[in-house]
């Protein structure tokens, strides 16, 4: 395994006695868990030299900065709002020398309405992104036609996708899912027209109404 991926999970496993960023206790479960996803994934996204990718609500880095490390000719834009995760994640990309990586300390919600990172970028990833439905709207912003918005999720959602709706207000397409990568499903969603304006909704709203999914009559 490349060394300064070692690196990076040593860093989060001490700092992570301070700061609660992971469940993952041991470095064999950090890697096996959260490390190998993040990595795994690169080869089906095709991802190619000078690509744009953000990662929204990074947390620990995963999976932006695993990625950062694999590929050092691709800018990874890590976005968290909580100050004390976005602290460490600077610490760690001055700490690992990563020159290809940004962090950025906002919400998703403001971040996803500036023109100067709305849909400029070729991949948006997230991992356990509070609800299934606020994490289509979070990420779409960001990216650019043509490109793709990854989502780790679990096997347990218990809410149907509106996919119809999805497309039609967000722009995405669903392309494929892949099940090999995890313990879960990696959800990749083609980018095939523009955002409409309206999206992210304000602060709060995405995850307290969501609007693309369809629930379970009671």
């Amino acid at each position: 395994m490349n060394e300064k991926i070692l690196r990076y999970v040593e860093f989060v496993l001490e700092i992570n006695k301070k700061l609660n960023l992971t469940a993952c206790r041991t470095k064999d479960v950090f890697i096996e868990r959260l490390v190998n996803p993040s990595v795994k994934v690169i080869k089906p996204l095709e991802i190619k030299e000078g690509n744009k990718i953000i990662d929204i609500g990074s947390g620990a880095g995963i999976p932006g900065i695993p990625i950062a490390i694999e590929l050092g000719n691709c800018n990874v834009t890590l976005v968290e709002s909580v100050k004390k995760k976005a602290s460490f994640l600077n610490n760690a990309r001055e700490n690992l020398n990563l020159e290809n990586l940004e962090v950025i300390n906002q919400r998703a919600e403001l971040l996803g309405q500036d023109n100067n990172y709305r849909e400029k970028f070729d991949f948006a990833v997230s991992r356990a992104l509070g609800g299934f439905g606020a994490t289509f709207e979070l990420l779409a912003p960001f990216v650019k036609i043509n490109g793709a918005a990854v989502i780790f999720r679990g096997t347990n959602e218990e809410h149907k996708l509106n996919l119809k709706q999805i497309k039609k207000e967000l722009g995405l397409h669903l392309e494929r899912k892949l099940n090999s990568i995890f313990d879960g499903v990696v959800w990749i969603f083609r980018k095939i027209a523009p955002t409409n304006s309206t999206y992210p909704r304000r602060v709060g709203l995405p995850a307290k109404r969501e609007m693309f999914i369809i629930r379970k009559k009671k």
